[in-house]
């Protein structure tokens, strides 16, 4: 496999064909699999260390890049063969002394499930990502989640599993939730299936909910608020589902652009009130749009993948 290749993956930037190409190449061996973690390694330090460099100076980081690369876990490079089989996810990998974290993030219209060390099951939702150790170690099992996401945690009375977002931290013991963080929405949601949680407001250590199943908390003019939850409204994704109920046409919009991969750009803002259901995300953008143009006033285009709304 070229280097030209895999950075183009690296950049997001890969065919289908190129991405179907290094899923099988991956699984080929051990070898195909370190090779691809030393690329990663070198094109992550490259971004990061090597933008200005000149280009003796850039050779020479590569050589240190490849090998620290090669002091990569094998772990590691196993997890991205098994992620790159499941196109549309990215993987991403750093190291320190004493620990080493992982990254998943599924693009626009795709998800990923993913088996963390303790037995824990996480499914991600599409634009979403989660961030990750190897192995937990401590007193607590903590990961972060930017996007949405389901957990199906793993009891372990001694050591609580935490998740860290922008706007609050969720803490179990052994529990099925679901957890919505979407900063540059300002959204932030979080619905128990089963088990005990404890949300804790990021900005107000003092600001706390505990949820029993059925219970839904969201943020609301900066505070922590406590409801009953809507399960057909909020977990309709994982039946490939995505939901009509919006606080805004943008924000609807906003949605749309995550689970159908498609930018959108609308300079129309006609009122959704009372809107509700659901469409089948396989269905795709334009049937989604033709669904809301028999109850809403508005008109569209799709123009090189862009939606173009007026």
């Amino acid at each position: 496999m070229t280097q030209e290749i895999l950075f183009r993956y690296f950049r997001g930037e890969a065919s289908a064909e190129e991405q179907r190409q290094i899923g099988a190449w991956l699984l080929s061996g051990e070898d195909a699999q370190r090779e691809f973690e030393q690329a990663h390694f070198i094109y992550e330090g490259m971004v990061l260390y090597g933008g200005s460099r000149k280009p003796a100076a850039r050779k020479a980081l590569v050589y240190r890049l490849r090998y620290w690369g090669r002091k990569l876990s094998y772990a590691a490079i196993l997890a991205a063969a098994m992620v790159l089989t499941g196109l549309g996810v990215r993987y991403f990998t750093t190291e320190s002394l004493s620990h080493e974290m992982m990254a998943l993030q599924t693009q626009p219209g795709q998800r990923a499930d993913i088996e963390l060390s303790d037995g824990t099951v996480v499914t991600l939702n599409s634009g979403s990502r989660i961030e990750y150790p190897t192995t937990f170690k401590g007193r607590e099992r903590r990961v972060r989640i930017e996007g949405e996401a389901l957990l199906k945690v793993n009891h372990d009375e001694r050591h609580p599993f935490v998740v860290s977002t922008y706007a609050a931290d969720v803490k179990v013991l052994g529990t099925t939730f679901d957890v919505v963080a979407c900063e540059e929405e300002e959204r932030f949601e979080t619905i128990l299936m089963e088990g005990s949680v404890q949300v804790t407001s990021a900005s107000d250590p003092s600001d706390v909910q505990l949820m029993k199943p059925g219970d839904m908390v969201t943020l609301s003019g900066g505070r922590l608020q406590r409801s009953a939850a809507d399960f057909s409204r909020s977990l309709g994704w994982l039946d490939g589902l995505v939901s009509l109920e919006a606080k805004d046409f943008k924000d609807l919009m906003n949605t749309f652009e995550r689970v159908y991969g498609v930018q959108i750009v609308t300079t129309a803002n006609p009122s959704i009130h009372g809107l509700s259901g659901e469409i089948r995300i396989s269905e795709g953008i334009d049937h989604a749009l033709k669904v809301l143009q028999h109850v809403i006033d508005f008109e569209y285009e799709i123009y090189e993948g862009t939606v173009i709304i007026r």
